[in-house]
């Protein structure tokens, strides 16, 4: 209760709402699609096998806790990536040599925050679907941009579907830089 109450004063009352009932349809509805999405556009054979030796991931309950960042700096890493994470600290941002990427499934600067693709698809802008690779600052999705990546809408795609391609292609760029 005291979370959504300060989510609620931080984003306001529609985008609190758009966020719980996105949460809902996401617990409930789409396990099964998720995990379908995962294994056909993210299969464990593919660019993540690629990255240099000595990366590091840790799954954690908050990452902008004192836990996180002690992690994080026992590190001591020239870079970070996340994706799909909550905001994060400047504490927690500022820790690699160069800065922390963001994976964001949408075309920046049009599409920040959450449910990125599902607006594009909502307002017909088929031309801006993709995913940026972007510096994470203080705002939110506010960042210097290092590239977008679009993908082509096809019959039968969907926000799941494209998010998971977004992803991809996301994943094989940032590979390449």
């Amino acid at each position: 209760y005291n979370f959504f109450k300060r989510y609620l004063k931080k984003f306001g009352l529609i985008k609190s709402v758009d966020t719980f009932f996105y949460f809902l349809f996401e617990k409930f509805f789409r396990k099964k699609t998720v995990e379908e999405g995962l294994k056909k556009y993210l299969p464990l054979k593919g660019p993540a096998d690629q990255f240099p030796q000595g990366s590091y991931s840790f799954k954690v309950t908050n990452m902008n806790s004192d836990q996180s960042a002690e992690i994080i700096k026992s590190l001591d890493p020239d870079l970070a990536v996340v994706m799909g994470t909550r905001l994060l600290k400047t504490k927690i941002f500022n820790i690699p040599r160069y800065g922390t990427i963001n994976v964001h499934c949408g075309i920046l600067p049009k599409y920040r925050g959450q449910d990125s693709t599902f607006w594009a698809l909502y307002h017909k802008d088929l031309q801006n679907i993709g995913a940026t690779l972007h510096y994470i600052d203080e705002g939110i999705d506010t960042g210097n941009i290092i590239e977008r990546c679009y993908v082509q809408f096809e019959p039968g795609d969907n926000d799941l579907s494209l998010y998971y391609k977004n992803l991809h292609n996301c994943v094989e760029t940032l590979i390449k830089a």
